[in-house]
């Protein structure tokens, strides 16, 4: 049976291959926009640096297929905090950045258990909210965060020229 855990800073070279997995979705979709060059090191210190701005971690271990430590899914959310100002009420929640599962892993509920897992931390913490954005051509996403009961707040256009 799988577990998720709070991953620290020593658990983030575990992250690394997967976050290479998420991006590479990305390269292969949108590849005027994005590049598959970076190393290792480079996303673990995107990561780090991510952590020391606030970012959080969720890591989904074990289920078979995963890295040497059996990571097979995570997350990354990083704090939105409004303050009140003329137009809006205070608002604090978290922004869902990151979710990734290896393909075995899909399909089970681990999504599922890691939004959960992330909402149970929010509470913790003392968010009240959280959001979400992904890319138009990822039809997935939207069925997955419309099934976890995330509704439509805003719509982004963009022209490229």
């Amino acid at each position: 049976m799988a577990a998720i855990s709070l991953l620290s800073r020593p658990d983030l070279p575990h992250v690394v291959p997967l976050l290479r997995a998420l991006h590479s979705v990305y390269v292969a979709a949108l590849p005027d926009q994005f590049h598959d060059s970076a190393s290792s090191g480079g996303l673990l210190a995107y990561l780090q640096q991510r952590e020391e701005a606030g970012a959080w971690f969720l890591g989904l271990t074990p289920a078979p297929g995963g890295d040497e430590i059996g990571l097979t899914g995570y997350l990354m959310v990083s704090p939105l905090i409004t303050p009140r100002d003329a137009f809006s009420l205070p608002r604090r929640g978290v922004l869902l950045e990151h979710i990734y599962l290896m393909p075995n892993a899909r399909g089970q509920g681990y999504g599922a258990a890691l939004l959960h897992a992330m909402e149970a931390q929010m509470v913790l913490r003392g968010d009240l909210f959280w959001e979400v954005s992904h890319h138009a051509f990822d039809r997935t996403a939207a069925g997955f965060f419309a099934h976890m009961g995330a509704g439509e707040a805003m719509i982004r256009r963009a022209r490229r020229l």
